[in-house]
Parts: structure tokens; C-alpha cells; sequence
């Protein structure tokens, strides 16, 4: 491995990015993603549930 200098066998793997011109979203997180806004304040950006809860 060029990142750890471990053997193939021995490594464990390592997370990589890409530098991209525009941000790219995960869609397997947009509906959670609707959920949360739907939780949210527009205008001060509050979550809208009771402390109750």
C-alpha cells in the first residue's frame, strides 16, 4: 500500500476524496435530508419539537 507501506493483505484500507469544482450530495440522504428540514425553523433555525420530547 502506497499510503501505509503495509502488504495488500495486511492493509486495512483507507477512506480517499476527491476535490470536485461543485459539492456533490449523497441522494440516499435526501429524504432524511426533507425530514429534517421539515423539523426545522425557516427563520431562526430552531427545531421545531417540543422540549418534551
Amino acid at each position: 500500500c502506497k499510503t501505509c507501506g503495509e502488504p495488500p493483505l495486511h492493509c486495512p484500507g483507507h477512506c480517499g476524496h476527491i476535490n470536485l469544482v461543485l459539492p456533490v450530495y449523497n441522494p440516499l440522504l435526501f429524504k432524511t435530508l426533507q425530514k429534517l428540514l421539515k423539523l426545522t425553523c425557516f427563520y431562526c433555525n430552531h427545531l421545531l419539537i417540543s422540549k418534551e420530547r
